[in-house]
């Protein structure tokens, strides 16, 4: 059966990791669907629309209303999340959808998602699950944000047991969303990828500008705050040491990090790039000669498979994932808070090159097989059986 997708990809901004996904998604389904829709926000359909104007012509987006702009204080958050999800789950589907498709578990994304379930039976309902949420006492940062995002994430779990699948990434979110009574048969494996063909395309740079690059969302739990401390230990020995972050984060969160960086006269050793692209993204990481990603809560760690992929050695947190992920001796870790580890370990990377090269070719190949073109290839024949059923 032919599949006719509606993507629900309300979460916006926080989520821009997943905008890969569901530029392949397209890229796939357009090839085999009369139409693909995706129901997004305002702002969120200005990006994609460049993104995906160089795809085929049948990729409609929808919008919700009154979605123009990110939010950037934690109440606008809160109140924009509860706008989104609302006005979201009143949109009418379009008549000829037969496959909803929820982009990850955040409530922006399942509540629609759940109510286009409930008003029509005969559609098929897939949840992406694949990150968790953990009770705020086990995250930094603001504990009342956490309470209310775990509380949201809890609220998605319940809303998801009606749909027909749950993607999942890896098995800590298998285990605990069985815990929290999802049936085993709705839960099903797939994979974060990235854009391998992408990365080829981008030559390597002739001089390296810095000794180490970070990639992802400013945010407490990434670790920003650790790094600049780290930061701060490295150029004690290498003065002239430059980290270049690439990313971008909630204003006040950032505001916070210059602050830090200014404190510790960081100011010329740690340089903000701003969330880049694809390519952009891809030249900017080749041109660092380490990856550093003290990240304490990860459920797969996209950032460290592309920098891998861009021949980058990493330093990490010891993460469980990482263990599922990789080889045993291809990342370099660190437990998590361990400042003292953590920054020998960038000096011993910096301080030898034949362990940089050894890493890097370890790392390109380990990371062959998570093209994403072959994970969303592997998902269209799951939803392609789902749809018969």
């Amino acid at each position: 059966m032919t599949i006719k997708p509606y993507i629900v990809y309300l979460s916006g901004g926080g989520r821009k990791t997943n905008r890969e996904r569901l530029l392949t998604l397209c890229c796939f389904w357009s090839k085999i669907s009369s139409r693909v829709r995706i129901l997004t926000t305002e702002a969120t359909a200005n990006v994609l629309y460049n993104e995906i104007k160089g795809l085929r012509s049948n990729i409609m987006i929808d919008r919700i209303l009154f979605s123009n702009r990110e939010p950037a204080a934690y109440w606008e958050i809160f109140l924009e999340t509860i706008k989104r999800a609302i006005l979201g789950s009143i949109k009418k589907v379009p008549k000829d959808i037969n496959l909803i498709y929820s982009m990850t578990g955040i409530i922006t994304e399942v509540m629609p998602g759940f109510f286009f379930k409930m008003r029509n039976s005969k559609l098929r309902w897939v949840v992406l699950m694949d990150n968790l949420v953990l009770p705020p006492s086990q995250r930094p940062g603001n504990y009342f944000v956490n309470l209310l995002a775990y509380l949201g994430f809890r609220l998605s779990v319940l809303l998801s047991k009606k749909a027909d699948i749950i993607l999942q990434c890896n098995s800590s979110v298998k285990k605990e969303l069985l815990k929290l009574g999802i049936t085993e048969e709705k839960i099903k494996p797939t994979s974060n990828g990235i854009m391998l063909n992408d990365i080829r395309q981008i030559a390597e740079p002739i001089v390296k500008k810095y000794e180490a690059v970070f990639l992802g969302r400013l945010h407490y739990t990434k670790g920003i705050f650790d790094l600049v401390k780290i930061w701060a230990n490295i150029i004690k020995i290498k003065p002239r040491a430059k980290l270049a972050l690439i990313g971008d984060g909630e204003k006040a969160i950032v505001i916070k990090l210059k602050r830090e960086i200014k404190k510790n006269n960081l100011e010329n050793n740690i340089l903000f790039l701003g969330y880049l692209i694809r390519k952009e993204k891809f030249k900017a990481l080749k041109e660092g000669r380490i990856f550093v990603f003290p990240s304490s809560d990860e459920s797969w760690g996209v950032a460290v498979m592309e920098a891998l992929a861009c021949g980058l050695p990493a330093v990490v947190y010891d993460l469980a994932i990482y263990r599922e992920i990789y080889s045993p001796h291809l990342l370099q870790r660190a437990q998590i808070g361990n400042l003292e580890k953590f920054t020998n370990q960038v000096l011993t990377l910096l301080n030898n090159r034949r362990m940089r090269e050894k890493l890097s070719d370890g790392g390109k190949e380990e990371v062959e097989h998570f093209s994403w073109d072959a994970i969303v290839q592997k998902e269209i024949v799951l939803l392609r059986r789902l749809l018969k059923d």
